[in-house]
Order: C-alpha cells, then structure tokens, then sequence
C-alpha cells in the first residue's frame, strides 16, 4: 500500500501542537522550577529564624546564668558574715 502524503492543513496542525507542546514544557518547568525557589527561600527564612530564636534563648541562658551567680555570691556573703559575726559573738563571750 502506498504512503499518504500529508495535506497542507494536516502539517499546519502538526506544527501548531508542536508548538503548543514546547511552550506547555517552557512553561512547566517555569513553574517547577518557581516552586523550588520558593520551597528553597523558605528554608533560608526558617534557618535564619532559627538562629534568630537560638541567640535569643542563649542570650535569655547567660542573663539568668548571671543572675544565678550573683545571687549565690551575695548568698556566701551573708553566709561568711554570719560566721564571722558568731565567731565574734564567741570571744566576746569569752573574754566576759
């Protein structure tokens, strides 16, 4: 059997789907790749919150660390003072 040629209106179709095929594919990886753009941005924003986040729980640590710490030296004061004052007590007792 012999082959059929193509009439022009048959090539123009095939033209204009080809056509419509590479831009649907222009297109679909235009939306692909905005959408990992996207998805990579909101990694960075949620690392940098992150950081955000770690140096204000780190900041907030050292601030109660420090508050920690001049309460327990005020609390040795008092402590040697109250010793000091009982060892004084004593040898005014016993000086009497």
């Amino acid at each position: 059997m012999a082959r059929k040629t193509k009439s022009d209106a048959q090539k123009a179709h095939e033209a204009r789907n080809h056509a419509l095929k590479i831009e649907a594919n222009k297109a679909r990886r235009a939306r692909k790749s905005a959408g990992k753009k996207a998805l990579k941005a909101n990694i960075a924003a949620m690392k940098k919150l992150g950081k955000q986040v770690r140096a204000e729980r780190a900041a907030a640590h050292a601030e109660r660390n420090a508050a920690t710490a001049a309460a327990a030296v005020e609390a040795k004061t008092a402590r040697i003072e109250a010793h000091r004052a009982a060892n004084e007590n004593r040898k005014t007792d016993k000086a009497a």
